[in-house]
């Protein structure tokens, strides 16, 4: 299987339909794939599936990159089975017998759980790219701290800091973190 690079998604977004053909034909299998989690009907998911692609054709601009392409058409295609479950009319769903209404109930628990997740995702995502940010110094005594499990005294003894300065400078940094992942799920950039 071939991977679509950054280019390819820059072509389509400045209108290049063919790039934008070849991020269909890369992701359509995994997008039905992903969508036949959630939805019983083989021709419901494709033509959610379609839907995905029209979707993500019009709002391509807005794709920043900050995911890959793939979990960004996944989060569409989300939206569009909660969409669905939220459209579906009521005397269908009084008519369904108990088992379809139950699948219906877990495949909505389901994919609560898949935004979830794909949240969790995100946010690891914005806190590593903050902290591959950091400066040699504050990347040190995170590093220490928090991924070698030294105590603030031992991060001391290896940066030259006071106890009392390792305590205050990891506050800081975590309160730095925070605003910096809070930033980059915002949209913005991170100081």
């Amino acid at each position: 299987m071939t991977s679509c690079g950054n280019d390819v998604v820059a072509r389509a977004r400045a209108g290049d339909r063919a790039a934008f053909g070849q991020l269909v034909g890369e992701h359509q299998a995994a997008v039905r794939g992903f969508l036949s989690r959630f939805v019983a009907d083989a021709d419901l998911a494709d033509d959610l599936a379609q839907e995905v692609f029209v979707a993500a054709h019009r709002s391509l601009v807005g794709f920043r990159g900050e995911a890959l392409f793939r979990s960004w058409l996944f989060g569409i295609a989300r939206n569009l089975v909660a969409l669905h479950f939220r459209q579906r009319p009521p005397e269908r769903a009084a008519a369904d017998d108990e088992l379809e209404r139950a699948l219906t109930q877990w495949r909505r628990q389901r994919l609560e759980a898949e935004g979830e997740a794909d949240e969790t995702e995100q946010r690891l995502a914005a806190l590593a790219g903050c902290i591959e940010a950091l400066p040699g110094d504050s990347a040190e005594l995170l590093t220490g701290y928090y991924f070698k499990g030294q105590g603030a005294a031992e991060v001391g003894r290896v940066t030259g800091k006071s106890v009392d300065a390792v305590r205050m400078a990891l506050m800081r940094l975590r309160r730095a973190l925070r605003r910096c992942v809070q930033a980059k799920l915002a949209g913005g950039t991170a100081a």
